[in-house]
């Protein structure tokens, strides 16, 4: 079946205006024929790292000086929303993208908290 008159009309102003995205190959000089056409590089697998993971390491008092800022921050009438940003701060004590998204979503949980509309 062949193109609708729409995109021949587009492909035919890209092709005026030096975008060659929509052109057939073969048909366009800017473009190779198919048998032309560069081979698609193959993708290498992924090397795993040798040797044990790498941990950041966890500073006892970042974990102690957020934990009792978040006991601060969150009264004691509140328990569920206390519980949640002491588990957050647990898990942002720990490494890799968990501890980052552990510290992001209790930010937004002190900012709801600040700020409850």
């Amino acid at each position: 079946m062949g193109d609708s008159g729409a995109l021949r009309a587009l492909r035919h102003r890209q092709h005026r205006n030096g975008d060659h995205s929509l052109c057939s190959p073969g048909r366009c000089p800017a473009i190779a024929p198919l048998s032309e056409a560069a081979p698609e590089p193959t993708k290498a697998p992924l090397a795993r790292p040798s040797g044990p993971p790498v941990r950041m390491p966890v500073i006892s008092g970042e974990v102690d000086g957020l934990r009792a800022a978040v006991e601060a921050e969150f009264p004691p009438g509140d328990e569920l929303s206390r519980q949640i940003a002491l588990r957050l701060v647990d898990l942002a004590g720990g490494g890799g993208p968990a501890s980052v998204q552990a510290v992001r979503a209790l930010g937004e949980l002190v900012a709801a908290q600040r700020d409850p509309r």
